[in-house]
């Protein structure tokens, strides 16, 4: 088997890294699903134990409280700081003032929820009447334990599930892609004639039987115009001499070209002077031209403003 590169630059490096990093992401999200859920159901568990712990002691409370006998309630409340879970237990009067105290009643609970008051009643013949009050909190540093705990185990089981996965994709890469590839490339390795009259064949219908299969229709093509390129300089052996000859009469003809162009040079210049000559005739002309309007306009100008002088209409309308 040939032996995996795990560099970024190799297929099996970049499908590893691909398929690691999805993985990674999904056993992360899965072990925050089920600690979270596990923290829900010992949260639940604790407000339980916190309501049934006050639920069952109210009774015995009441009746301490109802007979002010202090001792007993501290007996109670002791019994219930034994309680792993327990922070603070708190019987009060029922103008609120601290009868009784056990634990740190001064430090608040880490929720609300974990705080829970329930109002202790008598029971007479003419109703019920509230005597005081029972406060109970519990913290969860034991379900905070257990939540290392679980999480602890969950990562090893998922750890051990991701380093079976990459061991997987590993050997897959290898045997799917690796081995033919390394067959692919002794093949290359090959002359071309090798390789056109025994050509690499494999079994396989998926994308490197393609690339195969593309590529030995390639060799083919190659060899073919190869062949055909020998031919072809023989035929272009024969298109140079044809060239040459080709050449030497275009070298010929240009020297007559060159000849002709300096007649025509010749021809032009003479155009070109007697051009300018009638350039300068035409300018001379339309200078005396434009002289002989500007003078008319003023002559007309003067005889209008002699008109006007005299009371006379202007005989000539001129446009500015």
């Amino acid at each position: 088997m040939a032996i995996i590169s795990l560099r970024t630059s190799t297929l099996s490096g970049k499908l590893l890294g691909i398929h690691l990093s999805w993985t990674v992401v999904a056993v992360l999200i899965l072990l925050v699903i089920l600690e979270w859920r596990y923290y829900q159901e010992e949260r639940t568990r604790l407000l339980e134990n916190l309501h049934s712990l006050v639920n069952v002691q109210s009774s015995a409370m009441e009746s301490a409280l109802w007979e002010f006998d202090l001792q007993r309630l501290r007996d109670l409340l002791k019994e219930q700081s034994r309680l792993p879970y327990f922070q603070s237990g708190e019987v009060r009067g029922k103008e609120g003032e601290a009868l009784v105290a056990m634990g740190n009643s001064i430090l608040p609970p880490r929720s609300p929820d974990y705080r829970l008051e329930q109002p202790l009643r008598h029971k007479s013949p003419s109703g019920e009447t509230t005597i005081g009050y029972l406060v109970v909190t519990v913290h969860d540093e034991g379900i905070r334990t257990a939540l290392i705990q679980h999480l602890q185990n969950n990562g090893m089981v998922l750890l051990t599930l991701l380093l079976t996965l990459a061991a997987g994709t590993l050997f897959g890469v290898s045997m799917v892609i690796g081995r033919p590839l390394e067959e692919f490339r002794q093949a290359i390795g090959r002359s071309l004639e090798e390789q056109v009259q025994d050509p690499l064949h494999w079994q396989r219908k998926d994308e490197l039987g393609n690339v195969l299969l593309a590529y030995n229709t390639m060799l083919e093509a190659r060899y073919h115009a190869e062949v055909a390129l020998r031919k072809g300089q023989q035929e272009a052996l024969k298109l140079a001499e044809e060239a040459e000859r080709a050449r030497q009469e275009l070298a010929q003809y240009q020297v007559g070209l060159e000849r002709l162009v300096e007649e025509r040079t010749v021809e032009l210049r003479a155009a070109e002077e007697r051009s300018r000559l009638r350039m300068e005739e035409l300018e001379k002309f339309t200078r005396v031209a434009v002289g002989r309007e500007l003078r008319m306009i003023t002559l007309k100008e003067e005889i209008n403003q002699l008109s006007r002088l005299l009371g006379r209409q202007p005989p000539y309308n001129i446009v500015e």
